[in-house]
């Protein structure tokens, strides 16, 4: 869970809760560029804490359909929100896709096995 205080997001085109079914929170936006999809996006839940979603759907020209990746009980319409820009990310635009550090890319998989 991020709170505020930790937070290193920046902010692009507020927007703010318009339904909440369980985990699936649809998002309207004031301005006319919306996240683009797969991109993460902070929701005030409360003012203690922000959720992260992400984004799955774009509805409209103005509201995209995301996925919580926490617990959203408490969430209300109306709660604002802001794009997510990770670490390293372009200074430029919103949040990005979410990315993992990667170890050996053979890490996990299956090895074939010897002949024999």
């Amino acid at each position: 869970m991020t709170t505020l205080a930790q937070s290193k997001a920046v902010a692009q085109a507020p927007g703010s809760v318009i339904a909440v079914h369980g985990s699936v929170i649809d998002v309207q936006f004031l301005a006319a560029k919306l996240p683009e999809l797969e991109e993460a996006i902070l929701i005030e839940a409360d003012a203690a804490r922000e959720l992260i979603a992400d984004v799955q759907q774009h509805l409209d020209s103005t509201a995209v359909r995301s996925v919580a990746l926490e617990n959203t009980a408490g969430l209300r319409r109306g709660a604002k929100m802001r794009a997510h820009r990770q670490a390293g990310s372009s200074a430029g635009g919103g949040g990005g896709a979410w990315t993992a550090p990667q170890r050996d890319r053979r890490a996990g998989r299956l090895r074939p096995s010897a002949p024999g």
